[in-house]
C-alpha cells in the first residue's frame, strides 16, 4: 500500500494504482479508502468494467446502500426499488 501511495504522489492520474490500491483496501476492509480510490479511477477515466464493481463493494461494506442504487442505477430503477433500496442493494453482495 505505502509503495502505491508514492506512486500515486509521483503521478496521481495511475489508473492502474488506484484500481489496485481500491482492491487492496477492500481486502483490507477500509471501505472508505476503497471507495475514494475506485471512485477517483473513474473520474480519471478507467472503464467501467474495471472499477465499478469494487466502488459497489466499498459503498456496500459501509452500508451507503442508497447511494449504492443512486450512483450505480440512476435511470433503470423501477419506483417500487427505489422505496425499498437496502433490500435492492442485498442482491449486489
Amino acid at each position: 500500500i505505502i509503495q502505491l501511495k508514492n506512486a500515486l504522489q509521483q503521478d496521481p492520474g495511475h489508473i492502474e494504482s488506484r484500481l489496485l490500491l481500491g482492491t487492496l483496501y477492500l481486502k483490507a476492509n477500509d471501505g472508505p479508502a476503497a471507495e475514494k480510490e475506485f471512485g477517483r479511477a473513474g473520474q480519471l477515466g478507467a472503464e467501467p468494467k474495471r472499477w465499478l464493481l469494487g466502488y459497489g463493494h466499498a459503498l456496500l461494506a459501509q452500508n451507503k446502500n442508497s447511494e449504492l442504487l443512486e450512483k450505480l442505477l440512476p435511470d433503470e430503477r423501477p419506483p417500487e426499488v427505489r422505496v425499498h433500496p437496502p433490500i435492492v442493494a442485498f442482491l449486489f453482495v
